[in-house]
């Protein structure tokens, strides 16, 4: 069973591609849209990249990702939520060397406190269908 979490990323472009990964077609991304939110220095944790196990990049996941002893992205993630450790956690994009996702943990005493901008539509480039 997994756990609750919100994700996302640091810019609109990056949350785009990290949700073109999941999906076959650009005419799924429609009606899609962008919601900003400020968050305190304090509310978030940063886990760096030499605190991942060494394949955190591997695709596809591997299939005893479960397993123990094997260390993965999804246990660290699962072990922050229910620790309750931080309201964020950033995290380096897979997709994007360099560039980081943020994940949210809607169970932290802090999450409803956080100011979200208004939201605004967010309109993927159609010619981007040649690629898929």
């Amino acid at each position: 069973m997994g756990v609750a979490l919100v994700y996302s990323s640091s810019s609109p472009s990056l949350a785009a591609l990290e949700r073109l990964v999941h999906t076959d077609s650009v005419k799924g991304l429609k009606g899609l849209w962008v919601h900003s939110l400020e968050v305190l220095e304090e509310d978030s944790l940063y886990l760096p990249t030499d605190a991942l196990p060494p394949d955190w990049r591997r695709r596809p996941v591997p299939p005893d990702w479960h397993e123990p002893p094997l260390k993965t992205t999804q246990l660290i993630g699962n072990d922050w939520v229910n620790r309750g450790a931080s309201l964020v956690l950033r995290v380096a994009s897979v997709v994007v060397a360099g560039e980081y996702n943020y994940l949210l943990n809607p169970a932290h005493p802090r999450f409803k406190m956080e100011e979200v901008a208004e939201p605004q539509p967010f309109y993927f480039e159609e010619r981007l269908e040649r690629l898929l």
